[in-house]
């Protein structure tokens, strides 16, 4: 076992694979003098380093801990209305976005169903919105009511990323987010949540509460469609609290759980 706490300790063969390794952050499997070796990326606080190992035995029990926690961390568990609906889009499409169209009345929703009958591969109503599934290559205009995922490859992540818009800001596309958040939203019904955000946005989720961080931190998933473990939402909560008027503060000074 080797472990590289910077790109410039390794050999320079070596070098494009601990750069794939640290900026996917996964594992990367790769020959160095007829031998194999896989680099798996290991972050301790704010510290990612690189271990090096020839026999995944050398550090099974070390980052099965961490193997665990991240899994449990990055499960996003959505909610039953996002799983009932990704059941009515069956697609062959590999990649894809989801509109979802909001509208005040019949004749808004009758002209947005014919206007989109050309792009969208399926449209379920849900909650007086439309959810549409469109290909990944189609720009949609941006216009008041119409909220557009990102690039997806499943419905459920897509139909999450589209409703989180819808929710909170009425418009928009998801890598406009922090733009949007910036912009302002709908964000009374954050503010039970405020201390909440403070804490995963500066803490290293302890051992000791892990049960009951990932307890709220799947219900605010839920509830809010954000996933705060992904860079853009994140960046996008740390603008919506700062509007709500809570700043960056020790994350022992209160509670979340």
């Amino acid at each position: 076992m080797r472990l590289y706490y910077s790109i410039d300790e390794m050999e320079s063969e070596k070098k494009l694979y601990g750069t794939i390794a640290l900026s996917t952050r996964v594992k990367v499997d790769f020959t160095f003098q007829n031998e194999k070796y896989t680099l798996i990326p290991y972050t301790v606080g704010d510290v990612t380093v690189l271990v090096e190992i020839s026999d995944e035995k050398e550090v099974f029990d070390l980052l099965l801990e961490e193997y665990i926690k991240n899994s449990l961390l990055n499960t996003f568990i959505y909610p039953d209305e996002i799983k009932e609906i990704s059941k009515h889009f069956k697609t062959e499409l590999k990649s894809f976005k989801i509109l979802v169209v909001k509208y005040n009345s019949v004749e808004e929703k009758e002209f947005s169903r014919y206007s989109l009958s050309n792009i969208t591969f399926g449209v379920v109503a849900y909650n007086g919105l439309d959810i549409h599934l469109i290909p990944s290559n189609v720009k949609v205009r941006e216009k008041e009511g119409y909220c557009v995922s990102d690039v997806v490859v499943t419905p459920e992540e897509g139909i999450r990323q589209a409703l989180l818009l819808a929710k909170w800001f009425g418009k928009g596309t998801y890598t406009d987010l922090p733009k949007l958040a910036y912009e302002g939203g709908k964000y009374d019904e954050m503010m039970k949540w405020k201390d909440f955000i403070k804490y995963i946005l500066v803490s290293n989720f302890d051992n000791e509460y892990f049960g009951g961080i990932i307890k709220r931190l799947n219900d605010f998933r839920k509830e809010t469609y954000f996933n705060p473990l992904n860079k853009i939402e994140m960046t996008a909560l740390g603008i919506i609290l700062t509007k709500l008027g809570g700043g960056y503060v020790e994350s022992d000074s209160y509670d979340i759980i």
